[in-house]
């Protein structure tokens, strides 16, 4: 029965629904099998009478306890925290005190034909200036709920990939000043071939890719051995080379089952590799045919 008038008292008709059917097994089990078959004809009607009426209306479900779709969108919090917790300027603090002078007065203004004046409050500064810390505060002074976004309290870490993010202005404005203080740039480049390390770099990655060729005559290292026509064929970025081998792999399906030199010039490459400058030094031949 406590669990009943729980889920009822939350609105919880699933868990409602549950625990009557429970009541219903047991009934059953004790010899009332009519008081049973009642209780469960009455589940099902009223959860089909709660569907229509779902689906005609929808039930609206308190902001302050978020439930199902809800849930997943907001998050409520009761802060603790208290003014005096917050290190603030002067004129900020009078700010936020005369703001909950107002919101504690609130019924005795209303009574006298008054209404608080900050019926919203925009907190606004650069990053990490105390804004949200503000807002617990007055959360917690006023002993209301807070509300936030879910994804902003997340414990996750979100990665997102972009072309030229800074040349198109996403951090630039006002809102691109707040978000840049939540983001850390990683930037990318294609692959070089200056360096004996940048070219051991670049033939790792052949060697990884070709190892997961499924060609039953390809030999081991062929690709790895063209690694200068490959860098020259796709500008070192990672994903020309990838769509250059597997185009190759697609074409000797079937057919020569392995990817050669031959085979490689038939493949067009991508706009972005047509448009890449090839870093790797051209190395020139002397009269004594040794190279400079």
């Amino acid at each position: 029965m406590k669990a009943l008038v729980k889920s009822h008292a939350e609105g919880d008709d699933t868990r409602f629904y549950s625990v009557a059917l429970q009541v219903a097994a047991g009934a059953a089990r004790s010899g009332q099998n009519r008081f049973a078959q009642d209780l469960r004809d009455l589940v099902d009607t009223l959860r089909e009478r709660g569907s229509d009426q779902a689906a005609r209306h929808g039930r609206p479900v308190p902001v302050a306890q978020p439930r199902g779709e809800l849930a997943q969108l907001l998050t409520v919090i009761y802060p603790q925290a208290r003014l005096s917790d917050l290190s603030l300027d002067d004129e900020v603090r009078t700010r936020l005190e005369r703001a909950l002078l107002e919101q504690r007065q609130s019924d005795r203004l209303v009574s006298h034909g008054f209404h608080p004046l900050r019926r919203l409050l925009l907190l606004i500064g650069p990053p990490g200036t105390g804004k949200t810390m503000s807002a617990h505060v007055l959360a917690g002074e006023l002993r209301l709920p807070l509300l936030k976004y879910f994804a902003e309290r997340l414990p996750a870490t979100f990665a997102y990939a972009g072309i030229e993010v800074e040349a198109q202005g996403l951090f630039s404005g006002v809102r691109g000043r707040q978000i840049a203080g939540r983001f850390t740039l990683i930037g990318y480049t294609p692959f070089a071939y200056g360096t004996t390390e940048q070219r051991e770099s670049w033939r790792s990655l052949i060697a990884t890719l070709e190892s997961t060729l499924r060609l039953h005559r390809h030999q081991p290292g062929t690709l790895v051995g063209l690694a200068d026509y490959l860098f020259d064929r796709t500008g070192g970025m990672i994903g020309s080379l990838s769509q250059l081998i597997r185009g190759a792999a697609i074409l000797a399906v079937g057919d020569v089952e392995q990817i050669i030199r031959d085979l490689l010039d038939v493949v067009p490459v991508d706009y972005a590799a047509t448009r890449a400058t090839p870093r790797r030094p051209h190395q020139h031949t002397s009269a004594a045919g040794k190279r400079l």
